[in-house]
């Protein structure tokens, strides 16, 4: 008995130990990965409920965006009612065709 309690006792030190050791902060540890390598989401492939998750895209410019395909060019999102400038912007770099 004596034995197993030694043993867990081991056992819960090595446990805590490894749990509590800090670790090096990953913020600098890992290049960013750059516009190539996001993820994006396909202009002209896109469901609504896929298009929504981009900032600014609720449901009715979900609509919108799906209505005026097929685009040719990412600037083509540009003619979509509502799509202002500043909006466009903030998905530039999130989008594909």
């Amino acid at each position: 008995m004596k034995r197993w309690q030694s043993t867990y006792a081991v056992l819960a030190t090595l446990g805590m130990t490894t749990l509590l050791t800090p670790t090096a902060p990953s913020w600098g540890a890992h290049p960013s990965r750059s516009a190539e390598t996001r993820p994006t989401i396909s202009l002209n492939a896109a469901t609504s409920r896929e298009l929504r998750q981009l900032p600014g895209i609720g449901e009715l410019m979900a609509q919108r965006i799906i209505a005026a395909r097929p685009y040719r060019s990412l600037d083509d999102l540009r003619r979509v009612s509502g799509m202002t400038p500043k909006r466009y912007t903030k998905l530039k770099d999130k989008i594909r065709l």
